[in-house]
């Protein structure tokens, strides 16, 4: 009883923990499950990958013997019968079996069990890039998102130094033409803040297309820094030629028409086969000229075996033709897969380029912000005491944002090109995203991952549409693609955007 209640005990307690971190419980792996159950361009796909599988089968049924029956029943005229009408039935099975075509049958099988793996790799390939689309989009509103704070931020900040401004112009410390510059440079940061707020509308709405949902709150960040990647670019081309998968399916799909051309030359040559048949038919005495009619009817029964040869002369000439289409199929899937694998190391090389650049550009602009940050602190100072003028401080202000949010778009930008390199490598579908994933810490400097909800939630589309479907009938259902975004709300005296 006691060993009871305590399991009873850790079940609630582990429901309350649950219940604690359901706000921040949504990873970029629960997009992903999302999106492969509701994506209908994959399930395509999927169904085109089990169609050309059927090819394998297909072949494979020609080593399995033909079993033919028929059954005639056939009425003619008779002039030894007196009513001169004959009833005949004649049945009959035949059994045959292939037993040796100059490899024909073992080449289609070869090609069509290449061509299956060709078309796991597709698959495989048209899935990774959906992974990596459902990661861009992620990663595309998680740094709207926090691009929104930085320009909130900036908003307060340009608020506080506009009232420092009057207060310093009531005291005839500074000229009106000061409160002038700040009240401007304001009204161009709120409308810089409306067009972040539309950018994260149309970021969120993209997101919705693909994984079948509006982005929820909580979303938990994802560091790129984790993910381990091969030291030089040498090495990444050795994996990424034995993993890529497209690489792989262009290469099964050259293999398979090499197959198909000695399949279709092998079927020129000559084909040996055994066959049995047993029938039934009718069988009747000699013609009685006395009597005209036929003295007694009985059936008889024929039985065969024998082995076939057949040897093609000048017979169907279209498979001369097959032989000719082959060798130019060969040719082309050669081609295609040269081509793939100059598109692969030619992407891999900008993708690595890119990584390597982006990744200094990460540390360069968080130098950047730090001294930013110190110069705006001190400037500020020297306003106050009439050292330094309001543009200076503007401009100083503007820096400090400017290379914050540079420094956010370097990041995200940063994060999708390492798991585009782990596309190219087959390693985007499998990895473990939980073991990267977390809510504490900041996305960027000053912006902490579990306030960024609280900043922007009044923006987002989820949060909007939840607040709606209460206002609605359980039973009703809501079109989400006619709903007006939240985050135009206080854009609505300035713009017409909808979506």
């Amino acid at each position: 009883m006691y060993i009871s209640k305590l399991k009873f005990t850790c079940f609630i307690l582990a429901l309350c923990f649950v219940n604690v971190n359901s706000g921040y419980a949504y990873t970029v792996s629960d997009a992903i499950s999302k999106a492969r159950v509701m994506n209908e361009e994959l399930k395509i796909k999927g169904k085109d990958k089990d169609i050309k599988k059927l090819d394998k089968y297909r072949v494979f049924s020609t080593f399995l013997p033909r079993i033919i029956a028929t059954s005639t029943n056939s009425k003619y005229n008779d002039l030894r019968r007196n009513n001169g009408i004959s009833d005949q039935i004649n049945n009959k099975i035949t059994i045959e079996q292939e037993i040796f075509s100059f490899g024909t049958t073992t080449s289609k099988l070869s090609a069509a069990a290449k061509k299956s793996k060709a078309a796991d790799l597709t698959y495989q390939n048209d899935v990774n890039s959906l992974v990596l689309d459902v990661i861009t989009k992620y990663i595309q509103v998680l740094f709207a998102r926090s691009q929104l704070c930085v320009a909130l931020q900036q908003e307060e900040s340009t608020r506080k130094i506009a009232e420092l401004t009057k207060l310093r112009a009531d005291y005839n410390a500074t000229s009106i033409t000061d409160v002038y510059l700040i009240e401007s440079n304001l009204e161009k940061v709120i409308a810089e803040k409306d067009n972040l707020i539309a950018e994260l509308a149309s970021y969120e709405e993209d997101y919705a297309q693909i994984v079948g949902e509006f982005p929820p709150s909580g979303m938990l960040y994802i560091d790129a820094y984790a993910v381990t990647l091969p030291k030089n670019l040498e090495d990444l081309l050795l994996i990424a030629n034995e993993k890529n998968p497209a690489l792989e399916s262009s290469k099964y799909e050259f293999l398979a028409s090499k197959d198909n051309e000695m399949s279709s030359l092998m079927n020129l040559m000559p084909k040996v086969s055994v066959f049995a048949s047993a029938g039934q038919y009718p069988k009747t005495t000699p013609y009685d000229s006395a009597n005209q009619d036929i003295k007694k009817f009985y059936s008889g029964t024929d039985r065969s075996v024998g082995l076939q040869i057949r040897v093609p002369i000048l017979d169907e000439g279209l498979k001369y033709i097959d032989v000719r289409d082959a060798g130019y199929n060969v040719q082309r899937s050669k081609a295609v897969y040269k081509n793939t694998e100059e598109i692969v190391a030619a992407n891999i090389a900008k993708s690595w380029a890119r990584y390597q650049t982006l990744k200094e550009a990460v540390i360069s602009s968080r130098k950047a912000l730090k001294l930013a940050e110190k110069a705006f602190i001190g400037m500020e100072e020297q306003y106050k005491h009439g050292a330094k003028t309001i543009t200076d401080l503007i401009g100083s202000q503007r820096d400090m944002f400017h290379i914050k949010m540079e420094l956010s778009r370097n990041i995200s930008s940063f994060i999708i090109t390492t798991f585009g390199i782990q596309a190219m490598c087959n390693e985007v579908d499998k990895f473990d995203y939980n073991r990267i994933s977390y809510n504490k810490g900041e996305i960027v400097e000053g912006i902490d991952i579990d306030k960024i909800d609280a900043m922007t939630q009044k923006y987002s589309a989820m949060y909007n549409l939840t607040k709606r479907q209460k206002k609605k009938d359980d039973n009703t259902k809501v079109n989400t693609s006619k709903l007006r975004h939240p985050s135009l709300k206080e854009a609505d005296k300035k713009s017409t955007w909808t979506f």
